[in-house]
């Protein structure tokens, strides 16, 4: 018996962001995410570093890897909000090639995956991304988000 593929697709970036945060809200294991732009400037309506700590400090494991020269913006006080919190953040530093895809994963059950920056200068884009719940999906991207981790 085959799995059906269970998606959404957005194609602005501010409804995107609404759904990654509600995902993000309500994970209770994990929190993976891989950007190439992540800013904290997205606030009040899309506070992403707020709730990456929250979840954090309630226990969630939450892993950031994000492009250094993309992510170059990210205030110090944010990066260093979130390591106090407990969460893992991984800077990919490869002068000759940069981390463009830009992937969310909570609980290992729920993907996201497009063209999204995280930043409030992306948040009326008209973008694609696409949110996936398929086991089959969703595991095959946690191999690849363990690919930019290692």
């Amino acid at each position: 018996m085959t799995e059906s593929i269970q998606h959404k697709f957005y194609t602005h970036s501010r409804e995107a962001f609404t759904a990654m945060i509600q995902a993000a809200t309500s994970a209770e294991r994990s929190i993976y995410l891989e950007s190439f732009i992540f800013l904290q400037d997205t606030f009040p309506t899309h506070n992403f570093v707020d709730i990456f700590c929250e979840k954090a400090r309630q226990g969630v494991r939450v892993v950031l890897v994000i492009d250094a020269l993309g992510s170059y913006s990210l205030d110090t006080a944010e990066r260093v909000r979130l390591v106090e919190a407990g969460a893992e953040l991984l800077f990919f530093t490869n002068w000759f090639r940069r981390l463009h895809r830009k992937l969310l994963i909570v609980d290992g059950s729920v993907a996201f995956i497009g063209g999204v920056n995280v930043g409030r200068r992306y948040i009326e884009w008209l973008d694609l991304h696409i949110r996936l719940t398929s086991r089959l999906f969703v595991r095959g991207l946690l191999r690849s988000f363990a690919h930019s981790y290692a």
